[in-house]
């Protein structure tokens, strides 16, 4: 249940504190819409510990398989996050996972997504390295 979930983040959170997890040690949270649990959470609960965590990943797609098409209110998913962590002074990466391609890739980077994830769009293109070269030349 989400308090096994606050368990435990509050217990990382007292790790960093008392400098017993390394530096080079990154704490992550996974955000979907199909558990409710984790939404509830990412809701609820994510704006507290904000400062105390490196990355959110924002799921894009239902996990479970490549290929999915990617879910259109991710946008303002990343946007309502992109001002909770500016007012928070926090320092997360967003990080988007699934559904990544060159149709979208411009517009989550402007919404204020900071890593993507791009699994099937690259792997299933004929010229990968060519796909990753054109993903990069959109968002830069």
């Amino acid at each position: 249940p989400i308090e096994k979930l606050w368990n435990l983040l509050s217990s990382i959170k007292f790790l960093k504190n008392e400098n017993i997890l390394k530096t080079d040690n990154k704490v992550g949270v996974m955000c979907w819409e199909k558990n409710d649990q984790i939404k509830e959470f990412c809701e609820t609960k994510l704006n507290d510990i904000l400062n105390d965590i490196d990355l959110v990943c924002i799921m894009s797609v239902n996990p479970g398989f490549g290929g999915q098409s990617f879910i259109e209110n991710t946008y303002d998913k990343v946007q309502e996050l992109k001002s909770m962590i500016n007012d928070s002074g926090s320092n997360a990466i967003i990080e988007i996972d699934g559904g990544v391609n060159s149709n979208n890739a411009k517009k989550l980077i402007d919404c204020g997504a900071t890593a993507l994830v791009a699994g099937s769009f690259v792997f299933k293109s004929s010229n990968p390295t060519q796909t990753i070269s054109e993903l990069s030349s959109i968002i830069n």
